[in-house]
């Protein structure tokens, strides 16, 4: 009798795992990335096309976090613009 009580307990256990991880994927509490592929041109650049802007507000920035990047450049109409803080 212990045996048949200890396999139902260890099938139960099993099946509501299973319905809890179902429960859980169904819910989606963290949601799925969905990306489409980005083309790369042939000289390395990407085109990349702003649909809305977000405010952001930036309260401090630590004046070394940016010390090894690269400039940022934009061309837009067909004007292009560098963004560089530290380049010389």
């Amino acid at each position: 009798m212990k045996t048949k009580l200890r396999y139902l307990s260890i099938v139960l256990t099993i099946i509501a795992l299973n319905l809890t991880i179902q429960t859980l994927q169904s819910l989606e509490i963290i949601p799925k990335a969905h990306a489409t592929p980005a083309y790369v041109n042939t000289d390395g650049s990407i085109d990349v096309n702003i649909q809305e802007t977000v405010p952001v507000k930036v309260e401090s920035i630590d004046q070394h976090a940016f010390y090894y990047v690269e400039p940022l450049i934009v061309q837009q109409d067909g004007q292009i613009s560098v963004y560089c803080d530290n380049c010389d």
